[in-house]
């Protein structure tokens, strides 16, 4: 056997590919098992042109191009290489070729010799895989999940490109350590995350827990950090995996759902106090009446009594309108209180605010007053206002919580705009307010939570201490009353609430000065129509309708007036309806009697309108009400301006 023939024995033995080329790139040498991959015969490849038939089009030039400058003699062989060939079935192969140049005696290049593994799967393994580790780092991104492998005994630490994120660090920025991942939890977090992980390594145990990340230059995350250790044969840990990923918007996210299912709750114990108010308004105040109409009569009747029997008189209606006015502030508390515009005496009204609320705040808290005004009036709803102030005062005692010599502060005084202030409120006019601020030396508000303050459940306090409901009535309120609220917060230098309402005018204040001070006004022999479910309050307003000179007809309800009028309407002056009644209310009445004469004079009387029906009401809204019990006084005008209409 020649040698040549020995020697292509072995290289069909070999389970690597073998080429050899001459100088124009045609195959001269070629071993079974590269013939087989490319599928060929071996002998059918002698004298083809490799670059031709064996290289991919996009490939050839390039190719070509080196292998030109290697015979020049200009480079040198490239040792290794991968690059892909082409077999004869149009598939491509990656091969690793290893490569060798041979010389003549002149040291001129006569062939090239390269032995070659196909590594195609290999290749395409790599790529999947990091295909894999791609869509991997993005649902990791995605998801905000970072994982990380630790050899607890060398302390070598590898962090994903997730955990440099999560902890407010660049992709290689720092030297991944235990210590430095401590460094970046919360203080108050750290100690129990240590533990945790120490229990994990000695326990044989897997740890979960939630804990603070701090960022710098970036607010808190909340992290949910998993760790388990794996042990070698003698029990000793080696190794320890993990994820830690962000649930801040998570955790934020079952706060609101808690916060609502609080407040949800929160309103449900509203509506159930109000219904029990309100069952309780109507007949209690229906009562008050009938007690306030006699100590009227009684003291009227026998006006040389003793005096210490009138002081006793005097007491008796004090104390039931003190008491008609608890009711109204229970209603305004469960927010079922109807809207009554008054004018108010604002100074009387801020110390009775203050008096009220006095006694419920913790004594440490120092509760200051500045009323710089004598008799200034404004028009609004008192249990509105008084529940707006009683908000802002709530709002100041939390915030001075934990401060050295908590202190509020009440300030009231006249205020005529400026140029700033109207610039600032473009709605506002040039007329005289009165300026009313609540401030205190607490915790203060952070700037970014000034934007949101009036916002609906809104809220800066922790979970279960507040609504967000508060300010967000104060300043529907404000509005209610044509007013302006004005805040000045900063964190740690307390805060300060301005309320600005608008002062009545003066022929306003006199009309209600000269109401106030002329006392009673009598009739002139009118026929007043009077209609109430309850008897007590009939028997009660007909009395003193009588003693003010007026003749009265009674009903016990809408359809008993109707007919009424309907049979004597030329005889009646005024009708006086009770809102809410059996067998047709007050509004449904005053329509049916506006229908027969629809200049007919109305007004109405209500202990409490639970259905709003006035409210609702646009073609009633103008008409005057009287609330139960009555002040005699204010009855006594309203019934002359509804006669006067």
């Amino acid at each position: 056997m020649k040698d040549n023939d020995l020697f292509q024995q072995y290289l069909d033995l070999a389970h690597v590919m073998f080429i050899a080329l001459d100088v124009a790139g045609n195959v001269i040498q070629v071993n079974r098992y590269a013939a087989t991959l490319l599928g060929y015969d071996e002998h059918d490849m002698i004298g083809i042109n490799w670059f031709e038939n064996f290289l991919p089009k996009k490939e050839r030039e390039k190719v070509q191009a080196v292998w030109n400058q290697l015979i020049a003699g200009n480079v040198q062989v490239v040792e290794y290489y991968e690059n892909p060939v082409v077999t004869r079935s149009g598939e491509e192969r990656v091969i690793a070729w290893h490569n060798s140049a041979i010389y003549n005696e002149q040291g001129q290049f006569i062939s090239h010799v390269s032995s070659g593994t196909d590594i195609t799967e290999k290749v395409e393994a790599e790529r999947r895989l990091i295909s894999s580790e791609r869509r991997l780092s993005q649902a990791q991104a995605a998801g905000h999940i970072g994982v990380w492998d630790w050899k607890p005994a060398s302390g070598e630490l590898i962090w994903s490109d997730e955990v440099f994120h999560m902890l407010g660090f660049e992709v290689g920025e720092v030297d991944p350590s235990y210590e430095l991942f401590l460094e970046c939890v919360h203080p108050d977090d750290r100690d129990e995350l240590n533990s945790q992980v120490e229990a994990a390594l000695i326990e044989h145990k897997s740890y979960n827990i939630d804990c603070r990340i701090l960022q710098k230059d970036a607010p808190d995350r909340i992290a949910n950090a998993q760790g388990m250790v794996y042990y070698d044969e003698l029990g000793n840990p080696v190794q320890m995996l993990g994820t830690i990923q962000d649930i801040s918007e998570r955790k934020r996210s079952e706060e609101k759902i808690h916060l609502l299912e609080m407040q949800f709750h929160q309103a449900q114990k509203m509506e159930a106090l109000g219904t029990l108010v309100g069952g309780i308004a109507h007949d209690f105040n229906n009562t008050l009446a009938g007690i306030t109409g006699n100590v009227f009569l009684a003291r009227e009747g026998f006006p040389d009594s003793p005096p210490a029997l009138l002081e006793n008189l005097d007491v008796i209606d004090t104390l039931s309108f003190r008491a008609a006015k608890m009711i109204g502030q229970l209603l305004a508390f469960a927010r079922k209180s109807t809207t009554v515009m008054k004018p108010i005496s604002v100074a009387s009204f801020i110390r009775e605010v203050i008096e009220l609320y006095a006694v419920s705040l913790p004594e440490n808290i120092s509760l200051l007053h500045e009323i710089n005004i004598s008799d200034l009036r404004i028009k609004g709803d008192s249990s509105l206002l008084q529940q707006m102030l009683i908000n802002l005062l709530n709002n100041a005692r939390d915030a001075v919580q934990g401060v050295d010599a908590p202190q509020i502060n009440i300030s009231v005084r006249a205020f005529m705009p400026d140029k700033t202030f109207l610039e600032k409120h473009p709605d506002a006019t040039k007329q005289e307010f009165v300026r009313i601020c609540v401030s205190d030396n607490g915790c203060g508000i952070a700037r970014e939570s000034m934007a949101h303050l009036f916002e609906p459940f809104f809220t800066t306090k922790e979970v279960g201490e507040g609504t967000g409901l508060g300010l967000a009535m104060v300043y529907g309120a404000i509005k209610t009353h044509h007013g302006f609220v004005d805040v000045e917060s900063s964190e740690s230098g307390g805060s300060n609430f301005c309320l600005y309402l608008p002062l009545l005018k003066d022929d306003e204040v006199a009309a209600d000065h000269l109401e106030l001070t002329a006392g009673v006004v009598s009739g002139h022999g009118e026929t007043i129509l009077v209609v109430d479910d309850e008897s007590i309050v009939v028997d009660i307003a007909a009395r003193i309708l009588k003693r003010l000179d007026y003749q009265v007809f009674t009903a016990s309800n809408g359809q008993e007036a109707v007919n009424m009028y309907q049979a004597q309407g030329s005889q009646i002056d005024l009708v006086m309806l009770d809102v809410v009644m059996p067998r047709m209310g007050g509004v449904d009445a005053a329509i049916a009697i506006r229908s027969i004469n629809a200049v007919a004079n109305i007004m109405f009387s209500t202990g409490y309108d639970h259905t709003n029906t006035l409210s609702n009401m646009d073609d009633l809204s103008s008409e005057i009400v009287i609330n139960k019990p009555f002040n005699i006084v204010e009855l006594s005008w309203k019934i002359r301006d509804a006669l006067n209409r």
